[in-house]
This record gives C-alpha cells, sequence and structure tokens, in this order.
C-alpha cells in the first residue's frame, strides 16, 4: 500500500508539471478543483449507507 502512495505522488508531480508547463498554473488549480469536487460526489454517492 505504501508503494501505491508513493507511484500516486511521482505521478502527481509528473503530470501536474506537464499540466502546468502546456496550460499555465491557473489551468492546474481549476483541475484540481474539479478532481475535488469528482472525488467527493463519488464518496458522497458511494460511501457507506448509515444505519437506520
Amino acid at each position: 500500500m505504501v508503494a501505491t502512495f508513493q507511484v500516486a505522488i511521482a505521478l502527481g508531480a509528473v503530470f501536474g508539471g506537464l499540466l502546468v508547463d502546456h496550460t499555465g498554473v491557473a489551468s492546474a488549480f481549476a483541475h484540481c478543483g474539479a478532481a475535488t469536487l469528482l472525488a467527493a460526489s463519488v464518496v458522497f454517492l458511494r460511501g457507506p449507507k448509515q444505519a437506520e
């Protein structure tokens, strides 16, 4: 599991750097915001259900 996090950190740095190089810093923030909203919606929809 630790290796998965290390790969994710490395790939994030590579793809983030490419994104900034090609489209600018502002687009990196926009993509991060979109990814955060997507992740939050997936957790909200697929997360554990409350007991009744």
